[in-house]
């Protein structure tokens, strides 16, 4: 009887150290050991546990978008996953997302909430001579990577204050986009303003490998700012308004 309560007691003091070396594994180790998996995703500057730590430095494809917090649950440890929340905060970008991580690049994500000034949006709208203004508020309720490809964005996202600057200045409003995941593995969406003098109707799909819009502009009550702005702006139409086309390939995360 002896011997079996000193093998249980042993047992226990190993479990609350193994308990302990898992509580307070450094993060950083553990970037160090994921690093070659993130793919185009960089941690720098790692500090805290896994549990709760924080990386100075959080880049994609060599930009730097700001520090990156996490808070995970050592419920994950249950579920072979990283569940918890993430907070991003940064010059130019903020945000927070619940998290349910299964693996390098791949997971889901609940409630995120992201906001970037709509410079940003320059290369996808690729309009030469005009630069976007103002900022961009994304709000998703069900994101799922696979392998750094999005295979699930339900969700809106709202231009705020939309404008232009450079060869032609104009304030447009509000403009906002909804999007949903249709069978097949696609994302649609549907583009429209908030009644500024701007306005906007058009659709857009995101593929595995791409997106494509096409959209139809106009200045609302004849505002000559936004006339002049839409010389600049895809092509122009009898009636004065223009037609937008965008495309362009979607890179992975990987």
């Amino acid at each position: 009887m002896k011997f079996i309560r000193n093998v249980l007691i042993l047992l226990v003091v190993l479990m609350l150290v193994a308990a302990g070396v898992v509580a307070l594994f450094p993060a950083r180790t553990a970037v160090e050991w994921l690093s070659p998996r993130l793919g185009a995703v960089k941690l720098e500057e790692v500090t805290g546990t896994i549990w709760k730590g924080q990386a100075a430095r959080f880049s994609v494809r060599n930009q730097h978008l700001g520090a990156l917090g996490w808070s995970i649950s050592p419920r994950s440890l249950l579920h072979s996953a990283l569940i918890g929340e993430v907070r991003l905060l940064g010059d130019r970008f903020e945000g927070e997302s619940k998290l349910h991580v299964t693996g390098p690049l791949s997971g889901e994500f609940k409630d995120l909430r992201l906001v970037f000034p709509a410079e940003l949006l320059n290369p996808a709208l690729d309009i030469p001579g005009l630069l976007p203004v103002g900022k961009v508020e994304v709000q998703l309720t069900d994101v799922k990577l696979v392998m750094g490809y999005p295979q699930q964005l339900d969700g809106k996202a709202i231009w705020r204050n939309a404008a232009v600057a450079g060869e032609a200045a104009a304030s447009f409003g509000d403009l906002n986009a909804e999007f949903r995941s249709v069978p097949g593995g696609k994302i649609n969406g549907v583009l429209g303003d908030n009644g500024g003098n701007l306005s906007l109707e058009g659709t857009f799909e995101l593929g595995a490998t791409g997106y494509e819009a096409e959209a139809i502009l106009a200045a609302r009550d004849g505002n000559p700012d936004v006339i002049k702005a839409l010389g600049w702006i895809g092509e122009q139409q009898s009636d004065g308004s223009s037609i937008l086309k965008v495309s362009g390939r979607l890179l992975p995360l990987r």
